[in-house]
């Protein structure tokens, strides 16, 4: 009895569940290739190439790539709203307090608490190349940096 049949038939179910359980990313964005699960099992976006992905808007991003885009998020890769990071750097304004940050755009990525008076949120852009920090004093921004 030859093995390789059966060899050819394992790998090839082996396969279709890795490719269906796991998104590969590629791409200078991700320095290369990168695998994370996916939300749910399917065969499409399978293989995405992450330096398109970052230079389309992120309603472009979240049509073509639905799947993605929520398994980005689950990791703590997208920001924590439908604001792109422009809206965060040119609205978020010095003595906003937070509840006023939070109803713009959402629940950051990261919060990272500094002492009693001081924390900083993080809004992460979909690949997590980009990223704005808020932070806050007492309540109050005092601070947005890249």
């Amino acid at each position: 009895m030859k093995i390789w049949p059966v060899a050819l038939a394992v790998a090839c179910i082996g396969g279709a569940v890795l490719v269906g359980n796991y998104h590969v990313l590629t791409g200078d964005a991700v320095g290369g290739l990168k695998v994370i699960p996916k939300v749910s099992w399917s065969l499409s976006e399978s293989f995405v190439n992450v330096d398109a992905l970052g230079n389309m808007p992120a309603i472009f991003a979240r049509a073509q790539y639905p799947l993605l885009m929520v398994a980005l998020a689950k990791m703590g890769r997208l920001a924590g709203s439908e604001k792109d990071l422009s809206d965060v750097r040119s609205k978020v304004q010095i003595g906003m307090t937070e509840s006023q940050v939070y109803s713009s755009f959402g629940y950051p990525t990261e919060k990272q608490p500094i002492g009693p008076h001081f924390e900083h949120w993080v809004y992460r852009a979909p690949l997590a190349g980009q990223y704005v920090t808020v932070s806050f004093e007492d309540g109050r921004v005092t601070n947005i940096t890249d």
